[in-house]
């Protein structure tokens, strides 16, 4: 064998070997690779279900609040009636005031929620649309310049250009 046939050959060989270690390196990258890729999806995975656990939650917040309207609503009605057990005529405007107020504070959070879509609108739309209208009207002089009810305007607003 000749020199260069020798030399040709260790070329060869050297090229075997750096192909080798090559693929070899490949070989573990493509690994790290695949178990990056199984920990993405273990992780999109969990996030599927944090973006679900909130959705839930946000229903049943949603859930309270109505529930919160309906009993500040209820007891309104109730103070309304016993308005004239009262001896008091300060203490008796004191307490409608204060649960008109928290009726109408209740049900602006509610509105809140149904505009920025945290329920579907036009399934409330049916079940509020008719309770907001009586509600400006019924308290006309709590929704004037500054109100602080503003949500249950804007809803309102809203749902009398459809």
């Amino acid at each position: 064998m000749s020199q260069y046939e020798f030399l040709s050959l260790l070329i060869g060989i050297a090229g075997v070997l750096v192909a080798g270690i090559a693929a070899s390196i490949y070989y573990i990258q493509l690994r790290k690779m695949a178990s990056s890729i199984l920990i993405a999806q273990q992780q999109l995975k969990s996030m599927a279900q944090s973006v679900e656990q909130a959705a839930r939650a946000n229903s049943l917040t949603v859930l309270t609040l109505e529930e919160a309207t309906r009993r500040s609503r209820e007891k309104l009605a109730d103070i309304s009636t016993k308005v004239e057990s009262y001896k008091d005529v300060e203490l008796a405007k004191k307490a409608i005031n204060e649960a008109i107020e928290n009726y109408l504070n209740s049900l602006d959070r509610l509105c809140a929620c149904i505009r920025r879509g945290h329920v579907p609108e036009d399934e409330y739309r049916k079940d509020y649309r008719d309770v907001i209208k009586q509600t400006i009207k019924n308290y006309k002089s709590y929704f004037g310049p500054g109100t602080s009810f503003t949500n249950i305007l804007k809803l309102n607003e809203k749902w009398s250009e459809e």
